[in-house]
């Protein structure tokens, strides 16, 4: 008991110390989002929060979960000025890679439409960082 009491406070110290960071969302290099609606000719939607890392890569992801039915999205990468660092397609169910000229420290997110008619409800993931 006593050994779990001083492992325990030793991890404390640790963490409570800074010797030892743990991630927040803040850090976090993948970006989740739900229940986007995309409509066809309908518009662009931001897909997840707005990313601000270190960008060690220069290939991103777009995961998409599939939820049934066959739905092509177009994913864009901007910057905060909206101007285009990098470009992909992908189909609900899979995930696709691309490359982007995001640069380090700078707010970057995925900007997401729909490619084909119809009407579609979307679920995944992005990273500027694969």
């Amino acid at each position: 008991m006593k050994k779990n009491f001083v492992i325990l406070a030793v991890c404390s110290l640790l963490v409570g110390g800074g010797i030892i960071t743990l991630p927040s969302e803040t850090d976090a290099s993948v970006r989740n989002f739900s229940n986007i609606k995309l409509t066809f000719n309908a518009g662009e939607k931001q897909a997840g929060s707005t990313l601000k890392k270190t960008i060690t890569s220069k290939s991103g992801a777009l995961n998409l979960r599939n939820d049934g039915g066959d739905a092509w999205i177009n994913g864009r990468l901007v910057n905060s000025n909206g101007e285009l660092r990098g470009r992909v397609n992908v189909q609900r169910g899979k995930r696709a890679t691309f490359s982007h000229s995001a640069k380090k420290n700078y707010n970057c997110k995925m900007i997401v439409s729909k490619e084909n008619p119809g009407t579609v409800t979307i679920k995944g993931s992005w990273t500027a960082d694969n």
